[in-house]
């Protein structure tokens, strides 16, 4: 009996070893198993195109964000997402940031940059050629004249167009930046290199008129825009369009701007409208916003000085143009020449 017992307590005993032998592995099998089906995110594999040499990653999606790496031509890169301003948000080499869209295609380049302009491009952009300016044009950031600057373009050189933007700019590429460029400064022709001759392009050229030195061309429609330069009396500008708030988007001496309409002619007349002088006061009188003299003030308009006279208003008032600025005054101190 007892032979039985100690045979049994033995066999007990093994049969627990051995459980405890064949558990350890199949628990790791379980874990390794358990690991493998762990999902883990997938990329889409995009090369760096349309470079000489790298392009940027950047910790943000603006060209102004400062630099992480730079990333060769024909390398791999793992896309994430779309991003702002024409990026697409990658993953290089373990650096997660941003590259932009018009340098990375799903499609591997050739070897090098040059022996791929004997086959098809990745990407097709037309060529434009920097024109009507004098020396070079701004390559901005966004598609406003107050943006920051990347680059300048020298005249007549060739940038590749990707679309047109607001703001009367383009976006384009130049020397590997993406940036924006005014389209009036941007054609498909190539410039003779003859600033004069380039102007004979496709805008009407209109005249300064109905001021007495000079008028302001803005950043934007509105008098209170800031001011770019002044444009004087008779001087030649090109017409672009027109824009809100009585005023044209025009050029003038490789600057575009806004400039209000009724200071500019496509006749080369001095003047469109009657002349009036201020009389009949001390120092000077008040340009108001509103036929009324609780209208608040423009500006001050001094004695002597010369005005455009539109239409007569109410409440004894006259509709005038000074110095660029559009309002009312009192007729009474208002002469016609």
């Amino acid at each position: 009996m007892r032979r039985k017992n100690a045979f049994l307590s033995c066999c007990l005993t093994l049969c627990l070893a051995v459980g405890m032998t064949v558990s350890v592995p199949v628990l790791a099998a379980a874990k390794t198993a358990t690991e493998t089906q762990k999902s883990y995110p997938k990329y889409e594999t995009y090369y760096v195109v349309n470079c000489k040499e790298s392009i940027t990653l950047r910790p943000q999606p603006d060209v102004s964000s400062g630099e992480l790496c730079q990333i060769p031509y024909g390398s791999a890169v793992s896309y994430i997402e779309s991003a702002q301003n024409g990026f697409y948000k990658i993953v290089y080499n373990g650096a997660t940031g941003y590259g932009l869209a018009a340098y990375l295609s799903t499609d591997k380049p050739a070897d090098s940059y040059y022996s791929s302009s004997s086959q098809p491009s990745t990407i097709m952009y037309p060529t434009y050629y920097v024109v009507n300016c004098k020396q070079s044009i701004t390559l901005r950031t966004s598609p406003s004249t107050s943006a920051s600057e990347i680059c300048q373009i020298p005249l007549g050189s060739a940038v590749s167009y990707i679309e047109t933007a607001q703001n009367g700019f383009y976006k384009i590429i130049y020397n590997g930046s993406t940036g924006y460029g005014l389209a009036s400064y941007l054609s498909i022709y190539k410039s003779s290199g003859n600033v004069t001759s380039s102007y004979s392009s496709a805008y009407p050229t209109y005249y300064v008129v109905n001021c007495k030195q000079s008028i302001t061309l803005r950043t934007n429609p509105s008098t209170s825009a800031s001011e770019i330069c002044q444009i004087p009396l008779g001087s030649a500008v090109s017409y672009i369009s027109t824009a809100s708030n009585g005023f044209y988007y025009i050029s003038y001496n490789g600057n575009n701007g806004y400039a209000l309409a009724n200071y500019l002619s496509s006749a080369g007349n001095s003047s469109a409208y009657d002349t009036c002088r201020v009389v009949n006061c001390k120092e000077s009188i008040t340009l108001r916003p509103a036929p009324d003299v609780d209208s608040g003030e423009i500006c001050q308009i001094p004695l002597g000085s010369t005005v455009s006279f539109v239409a007569s208003a109410g409440n004894g008032f006259y509709e005038i143009y000074y110095m660029g600025n559009h309002g009312y005054a009192l007729a009474d101190y208002l002469d016609f020449q």
